[in-house]
C-alpha cells in the first residue's frame, strides 16, 4: 500500500508539473508598449476619447448617475473637467464646435449641448420606435455621415439590439432592432456600414434601411476600425477579425483565448495614421499590437492591468488611452 502510494503521488506531482507547464505556456508577456499615466481629475469610468480640430482632446464616460466630459488644451498633456454633465453615462459623442456637442448615452439617450456643456438637451425616441421588449437601452455607439445623417446603436442583456437613424439632425429617429446587442457602430460612406454585436456582424449598403448579417457569429464582436481597403475588428472573447469585402464577409485573423487559459477580452481596435501600426486593447491591461498593418499581432499586458476602453493615436508614434476607474495613459510602442 505504501508503495502504491508513492507512485500515485509522483503521478500526481507529474500531472500537476504538466498543467502548470501548460497554464504558463498560456501566459501573457508584458509587450514593450511604454506607458505614462497622465493625472486624471475623475475617477469615473471614461469611454471615449477624440480629438478637436486643433490641440484639444476631449473623453467622455461617467458613473451610473451623472455624465462626466473631460478636455485637454496641450493635446492631451493634462485634462480638466468640462460643463455640467447631466443625469446618465456618457459612451460616445462628436465635437460639433467648441459650444457644441452631440452624443449617446445611457438609457436611449441622445443628447446636445450648444452652451459648452453648462446644459445638456435629452432626447429619447418616440414610443413607437422605442424596442418593444420595453429596455431602455444603452447607446454604446455614435456616428454622424457626411450627408449629416445620425446613427446610434446600443443594447441591453445580450439579446435586445438597437440601431437608430436620424435625417433631420436627432429631432426623430427611426429603430431597427435585431436579437443582438449592439456595441459600435461605422460607415465608410454615407451608404455602407457596419454594426458589431453580440454573436454576429451587421452590414448596410443602403444607408442603414436594411441592415444584413454577415457570415461572422458566435462572438461578442466589439470594436470596429477601417484600414484602407479593409475592416478590422475586435470581440471580448479574445478574437480580431478582418474583412475586406466592406463587411459582408470576415475571416478570424487571431484568437487569443484557448482552452485552459486565462480569458481576454477587447474592447477596442486602432490604427496609427498610416495604418501601419495598430493596436487592440480591453480589459485588465489585455492588448494585441502589429506592426505590418493587421497582418499579425503579438499579444501581452500594459497599462498596469486597468481596464481599457478607447485609444487614439496623435501620430504614428504616441498615442492616449482611456479606461474605467478615470485612467488615462499617454503610450507607445
Amino acid at each position: 500500500m505504501i508503495g502504491k502510494k508513492y507512485r500515485s503521488g509522483r503521478h500526481i506531482g507529474i500531472l500537476s508539473l504538466a498543467w502548470l507547464f501548460l497554464f504558463a505556456s498560456c501566459e501573457k508577456q508584458n509587450l514593450s508598449v511604454y506607458t505614462k499615466l497622465i493625472k486624471s481629475p475623475t475617477t469615473a469610468d471614461l469611454f471615449t476619447i477624440k480629438k478637436g480640430n486643433d490641440n484639444t482632446i476631449w473623453i467622455c464616460g461617467g458613473t451610473k448617475n451623472e455624465s462626466t466630459m473631460l478636455r485637454s488644451d496641450d493635446g492631451g498633456n493634462s485634462f480638466s473637467k468640462f460643463g455640467g454633465g447631466h443625469y446618465h453615462t456618457l459612451f460616445d459623442f462628436e465635437i460639433i464646435n467648441d459650444s457644441t456637442i452631440m452624443g449617446s448615452a445611457a438609457d436611449l439617450e441622445f443628447i446636445t449641448t450648444n452652451n459648452y456643456g453648462m446644459n445638456w438637451k435629452i432626447q429619447i425616441p418616440a414610443d413607437d420606435q422605442r424596442p418593444k421588449t420595453g429596455y431602455l437601452s444603452d447607446l454604446y455607439s455614435y456616428v454622424k455621415t457626411d450627408d449629416g445623417t445620425i446613427y446610434l446603436a446600443g443594447g441591453e442583456k445580450f439579446y435586445h439590439g438597437v440601431i437608430y437613424k436620424s435625417v433631420d439632425g436627432g429631432k426623430n429617429f427611426y429603430l431597427t432592432y435585431r436579437d443582438h446587442e449592439m456595441r459600435d457602430i461605422i460607415f465608410l460612406d454615407n451608404n455602407k456600414g457596419i454594426a458589431s454585436a453580440y454573436g454576429a456582424l451587421y452590414y448596410t449598403n443602403n444607408q442603414g434601411e436594411t441592415w444584413n448579417q454577415s457570415n461572422a457569429e458566435n462572438d461578442f464582436f466589439t470594436g470596429l476600425v477601417a484600414r484602407y481597403n479593409s475592416v478590422f475588428c475586435c470581440s471580448f472573447e479574445g478574437g480580431i477579425y478582418r474583412s475586406d469585402d466592406r463587411g459582408e464577409n470576415w475571416k478570424c485573423i487571431n484568437k487569443s483565448n484557448k482552452s485552459f487559459s486565462k480569458r481576454y477580452h477587447y474592447n477596442r481596435i486602432v490604427f496609427a495614421p498610416a495604418g501601419i501600426r495598430g493596436i487592440c486593447a480591453g480589459t485588465e491591461g489585455n492588448v494585441a499590437i502589429t506592426y505590418d498593418g493587421g497582418n499579425s499581432w503579438n499579444e501581452g499586458t500594459a497599462f498596469d492591468n486597468n481596464d481599457i476602453n478607447d485609444i487614439i493615436f496623435l501620430d504614428n508614434d504616441i498615442a492616449l488611452a482611456v479606461g474605467n476607474k478615470g485612467v488615462i495613459y499617454r503610450f507607445t510602442f
